[in-house]
């Protein structure tokens, strides 16, 4: 979901500067819609489709204004094209690489689950703004509102080709608000317009400070915030992590040795050994792989001058799981501990972390 956010921002930009474009016109407007073109097409691979709405948005200036959409349209295409060929072909080999990619790895993964449109149009969704876009798009047909084609049609797109996941859908969510703001622009009754707005709003805070606040403060990985503050209130300087996955992990817990470090002012020294080829086919269509692929930071490597550790920190997803015996030893050396392992009890990952220290 990080990524979908910029691409939401891209998309909108795009569809704003590409509508300025073929509607005023100007040098500065054509060049600034075919630079967000050019974004939209890399921010993300998936936003290739949404595309599919630029020719919508040119179909309905040509009825408008045929002579000068021609014109203004085939400089923004030709200008969006030429910026994303000549990326494409500066970085030809990644580019390859990652659709590669997609197409032995995330392809796969489309059809192992999907959210129902009823959880994402009424439960992710305020339905109250599921209702007023569902009122707009039964105005806007009425009224023969051609307009409201290029607010409607990527969802309806969506919708026709079952596209189930949230994630591919949030990035159009800023077209649905258009579509609910045109449905409660159509009402009548200004009191119950104000009402309505203030519903949502009102219980997007509640939803927020009530429920997903609490439910984030309980997450298992708070237990590394909570463990990088208790290891600066201890003695010491540099502090040996250690991280154990069991046999059915679905995350590394190796990445949390540098969330760990965002919340401790302690040199953290990781000796990290590479997954086995085993581990490596087991997760190969996991959708956490890159977890078990992504290389540790060599600046966490054990240096000359740093074999004097002061403490040690084990990471895993299950406080009583079994150690070696040279972690034995080393738990030894340290006569007091430290566990951290607040849960949700929700998700299969589980991040728990003890601390051993003198």
């Amino acid at each position: 979901m990080l990524a979908d956010v910029p691409t939401m921002f891209f998309f909108t930009l795009a569809v704003v500067t590409t509508v300025n474009a073929l509607k005023i016109g100007g040098k500065g407007r054509i060049f600034l819609a075919a630079c967000a073109l050019f974004l939209v097409f890399y921010v993300k691979y998936s936003t290739w489709m949404l595309l599919t709405l630029i020719p919508v948005i040119y179909v309905y200036f040509m009825g408008k204004n045929p002579r000068q959409t021609i014109k203004r349209g085939l400089a923004l295409a030709l200008l969006a094209l030429l910026f994303i060929g000549a990326f494409f072909f500066l970085y030809k080999d990644i580019g390859e690489s990652q659709i590669s990619f997609l197409l032995e790895y995330q392809k796969p993964g489309l059809k192992s689950w999907g959210e129902s449109y009823l959880s994402t149009f009424l439960f992710q969704i305020h339905p109250f703004i599921t209702a007023a876009a569902l009122f707009a798009l039964i105005t806007a047909a009425r009224k023969v509102d051609f307009r409201f084609l290029i607010v409607s049609f990527l969802l309806l797109l969506f919708l026709f080709m079952q596209v189930k996941r949230i994630r591919y859908t949030v990035p159009v969510f800023p077209m649905l608000a258009l579509m609910a703001a045109y449905g409660l622009g159509e009402m009548q009754n200004k009191n119950l317009r104000k009402q309505l707005v203030f519903s949502v709003v009102g219980t997007s805070y509640v939803v927020a400070y009530l429920g997903f606040l609490p439910f984030l403060q309980n997450l298992g990985v708070g237990n590394l915030q909570a463990a990088g503050n208790y290891l600066d209130a201890i003695p010491g300087t540099n502090i040996e992590v250690i991280s154990i996955a069991g046999e059915n992990a679905v995350v590394n817990p190796a990445t949390a040795v540098p969330i760990l470090d965002i919340y401790t002012e302690k040199k953290l020294v990781y000796d990290y050994e590479p997954p086995e080829p085993e581990v490596l086919e087991r997760v190969k269509a996991a959708p956490l792989r890159f977890t078990w692929e992504f290389p540790m930071p060599r600046y966490y490597s054990f240096k000359s001058g740093t074999r004097e550790m002061d403490g040690l920190v084990i990471i895993s997803d299950d406080p009583k799981r079994d150690v070696t015996q040279d972690n034995k030893n080393k738990i030894s050396l340290y006569p007091y501990q430290k566990t951290f392992k607040q849960s949700s009890r929700i998700f299969q990952h589980q991040t728990f972390v003890t601390v051993y220290h003198k």
